[in-house]
Formats: structure tokens, sequence, C-alpha cells
């Protein structure tokens, strides 16, 4: 997986076993809670900054809450995002889902 601003690229594998690209904008689910980032939120990227892809998983950065003051976090993608049929979404469902047969890239 890679990150380019807001935007995560990951390479899937679909049902006949063949990878491709997807994408998803993190901006659109999720958001900063007061400081951290939060699954099932959106809009950060006006209140965070540094933003930076750990482990191929976990996406961190220093985000601004109530108090005026940026905070370290970080959020685990796996409980924020499913892959469904090769495409990464939103969990919409309040549950955690694993992004399951994605696998790392540098391209």
């Amino acid at each position: 997986m890679r990150l380019k601003g807001s935007v995560l690229r990951a390479v899937y594998k679909d049902a006949k076993g063949r990878y491709d690209w997807t994408s998803i904008d993190l901006n659109d689910s999720i958001g900063n809670d007061n400081g951290k980032l939060a699954c099932h939120y959106y809009s950060f990227k006006d209140s965070c900054e540094d933003l930076a892809l750990e482990d191929g998983h976990t996406l961190t950065a220093s985000c601004e809450g109530e108090d005026g003051i940026y905070h370290e976090t970080s959020v685990d993608l796996n409980s924020c995002l499913d892959n469904e049929d090769g495409e990464l979404m939103p969990c919409n469902d309040g549950l955690p889902k694993s992004a399951n047969d994605l696998k790392s890239s540098t391209g």
C-alpha cells in the first residue's frame, strides 16, 4: 500500500487470483476526533499534518485538538476499511473488518 496525500492505493487480489490497483480517499472515511484519528468520521486533512503510512496498515499524523495543540495520533486502517470485491470501502457497519487480500507495494 502507499499513501499520497490522503489517498491510499493498494494492490488487491480478485476472485481469479489476479492483482490490480484500488484506491480510496481516506479523508472521506477517517476524521479528526479532538486530536485523534478516528474511523467512521470524515475530513481530517484540514486539521492534521505529517500524514504517513507505517507497517502497511497504520495511518499516523499530528492532529489539532480542541485545545489548539497538535497531538501525535494513529489509526489501524484494518479497523476502518474493508476490501469488497477488490474495492477499498469504509466499514459502514461500525464493526472492524480487515482489508484482506491487500498486499504492500512500492509501485
